[in-house]
């Protein structure tokens, strides 16, 4: 018999891998430890899908594959001013794959919000480094008549991406990160109202029922 402890496997593989390649993961069906898989692959700078059952399996394998199989950039960095933002996502992404997006959202520390300098850089075939400037836009002018509904987009996409962030770290480290991370995640899914494995969402009934309705919370 082989290994059988999830931590001891995570470790292994992720000594074995020793930071020189990306870890990409496939899950068949309902009953496999997913997180396990997800876990280890985040380790290793991958990712993992779950193919679930049924006729379209091989849409499911053909769509990963689309999506892993051409790779652009490694090592992607995204530099701004010193002292100039706080509150910053993640801006290191370990790869960007062709058909893929990076988001990376903070605030400024001050109101000059134009001519804003930011540099980029990766390795492909050759380094790549770019440095430029650029200027908020006026979404107001772009969309004077669309009020979002729940206030600031621009805040709450910053505040989407940080639970996500915090999510992915309250599955690794060690139990104090962990507990950080996910205590985090979830002031901020409560402040912003935002339905995550952490938080729950009520759904009330017409009228003639006042019972609530909570639903079943993420379990991925």
């Amino acid at each position: 018999l082989g290994e059988s402890r999830i931590p001891v496997i995570q470790e292994n593989v992720k000594a074995a891998i020793g930071g020189q390649m990306s870890l990409f993961s496939l899950g068949f069906g309902n009953d496999v430890k997913y997180p396990f898989l997800d876990v280890m692959s985040r380790e290793n700078n991958g990712l993992a899908r779950r193919i679930y059952e049924g006729s379209d399996a091989a849409l499911q394998l053909q769509g990963f594959y689309d999506e892993v199989s051409s790779p652009l950039l490694l090592d992607v960095d995204l530099r701004y001013p010193d002292n100039a933002v706080d509150s910053l996502t993640t801006n290191q992404f370990s790869q960007l794959f062709n058909g893929s997006e990076i988001v990376v959202a903070g605030r400024r520390k001050d109101n000059d919000i134009d001519n804003f300098p930011v540099q980029v850089s990766g390795q492909g075939s050759n380094d790549f480094s770019e440095q430029g400037r650029f200027s908020a836009l006026d979404w107001s002018g772009m969309y004077p008549d669309d009020d979002y509904i729940f206030g600031d987009f621009t805040e709450r996409l910053w505040a989407y991406l940080t639970i996500q962030q915090l999510l992915d770290k309250s599955k690794t480290g060690d139990a104090e990160e962990k507990a950080n991370a996910s205590a985090e995640a979830l002031d901020m899914s409560l402040r912003y109202s935002f339905v995550t494995p952490l938080t729950s969402m009520v759904v009330t009934k017409p009228e003639t029922d006042d019972s609530p309705m909570i639903a079943d919370k993420l379990t991925e």
